[in-house]
């Protein structure tokens, strides 16, 4: 079976976490809200962050490796993806950005086109 492309796998992780912010939406608050171990008591959310982290940046990288995304800072361009995707969960959740549960994976795409064209070499 052929391995997704990356710019599809990116698609993929921004539809799972936008279909996660709508169908468990206090967990995505508790996730996403207050930083909840700045006192560094919590260990494993750390290394959770780190891990979610983690796998986007190697879907980035990997991008890069395949000759598809253009050479860039990984940070940037996770911030990028990560402020894209939350920006758009957060306003869906209190209702700014209206959008049927049916049409959510399709939207998702939509909005992500413009990022994943500038990732491209």
């Amino acid at each position: 079976m052929k391995r997704a492309t990356p710019d599809k796998r990116l698609e993929a992780l921004a539809v799972a976490y936008l279909c996660f912010a709508v169908d468990h939406p206090a967990h995505y608050r508790i996730m996403f809200g207050r930083r909840l171990n700045e006192d560094g008591r919590f260990d494993v959310l750390e290394e959770l962050v780190e891990r979610a982290y983690g796998l986007l940046a190697g879907e980035l990288r990997s991008g890069q490796a395949a000759g598809r995304f253009a050479d860039f800072p990984a940070r940037e361009a996770v911030f990028a993806f990560w402020s894209l995707t939350h920006g758009f969960a957060s306003l869906a959740l209190v209702r700014r950005i209206q959008v049927r549960r049916a049409l959510l994976e399709d939207y998702t795409r939509q909005l992500l086109a413009p990022l994943l064209a500038g990732l491209r070499k």
